[in-house]
């Protein structure tokens, strides 16, 4: 590493939170359920906190040989 920098980045699937419980009810109250709820393999959303914790992991020196990655914190939904 010359330069010091690291980069990596996380994919996420859905994330709980109060914008997207608005929509998932407005969908839901139309008839429409989104393709990716019947295919959510942990059953839920992620809560923002459990994506902060792969953040702070990817930043940390725990990390220190990690460059180039992308890490997919989805709950298995691209499985």
């Amino acid at each position: 590493m010359k330069k010091g920098i690291r980069v990596n980045g996380i994919c996420p699937g859905g994330v709980e939170t109060a914008l997207t419980k608005s929509v998932e009810q407005a969908f839901m109250s139309g008839g429409y359920v989104p393709e990716e709820v019947g295919n959510m393999r942990m059953g839920r959303y992620a809560q923002p906190e459990e994506l902060a914790e792969v953040v702070s992991f990817l930043a940390s020196d725990r990390a220190s040989y990690m460059t180039g990655s992308i890490v997919l914190v989805d709950g298995g939904l691209t499985l």
